[in-house]
């Protein structure tokens, strides 16, 4: 019997058997199915089978079914994948609009030319995750762990677009020619952090340790460093400043 005339959304058990029995197997359509999968659990070798490439893509429906995604309406915007692993996984060039990757692993995913417009990436995990021309306007990235500012700069983004790092602990960490406007650095530890080239327009520094961290002509205007701790006109030397931006000695009595 060949993948093709299974049904591969009836079991996971099933689709993993079909593709291990077969040496050249056909790739899966969603045509004409009925997707009920959100209680699927997706196996390491089924998602080695989906990484591959070799579903049929062109029906995308089958592709979030398989990856144990659910959608009631079979509508991309109904995508949800809270909590789903999905590390190393080829996801380029769909449409995930508004979709929720609350928690979800996405380490190393392929998310090239994805339209993630809207979606709910909170806590999500991105590390070496592909962001080349992926639409994130309006995306929720708080608390996403793993990301650069190399990542985000090859990705479409818009003025609703503030990075939450609140609390977090970069210290080190390299954010050269970042886009950060609006970011929130609230009580983070950002201490010899790279930050040269950034634009963190209107950025809150509030009671960050920004120790040492880089500044070198990154654009502060409207940034509120006015409790950074460790901070130093030094590091500001070269930076853009205006008369919106809160310095600590600006304010002090």
């Amino acid at each position: 019997m060949s993948v093709s005339s299974l049904d591969p959304y009836s079991s996971i058990n099933q689709l993993v058997t079909g593709i291990s029995s077969q040496s050249g197997f056909a790739p899966l359509t969603a045509a004409g199915r009925s997707t009920t999968s959100d209680s699927i659990a997706l196996s390491s070798a089924a998602k080695a089978f989906l990484a591959s490439g070799t579903v049929d893509r062109g029906a995308s429906a089958g592709t979030f079914a398989a990856l144990g995604l659910y959608s009631s309406s079979r509508n991309s915007s109904a995508i949800s994948g809270a909590g789903v692993d999905l590390a190393g996984v080829d996801l380029s060039g769909l449409n995930l609009q508004n979709a929720v990757f609350t928690n979800a692993n996405l380490q190393g995913a392929n998310l090239t030319n994805a339209d993630l417009s809207g979606a709910n990436l909170v806590d999500a995990q991105l590390a070496n995750a592909g962001l080349v021309n992926t639409n994130l306007k309006g995306a929720d990235l708080s608390g996403a762990s793993g990301l650069t500012a190399l990542q985000l700069s090859a990705a479409q983004t818009d003025s609703s677009f503030a990075p939450n790092h609140s609390y977090q602990t970069l210290a080190g960490g390299d954010f050269t020619s970042g886009a950060l406007s609006d970011a929130n650095f609230t009580f983070a530890n950002v201490s010899d952090a790279n930050f040269s080239f950034a634009n963190l327009n209107g950025a809150d520094f509030t009671h960050a340790i920004v120790a040492d961290a880089n500044f070198s002509f990154a654009n502060l205007t409207g940034a509120d460093l006015s409790n950074a701790i460790g901070l130093t006109a030094s590091q500001l030397a070269n930076a853009t400043t205006d008369s919106t931006t809160l310095l600590p000695w600006s304010t002090a009595s």
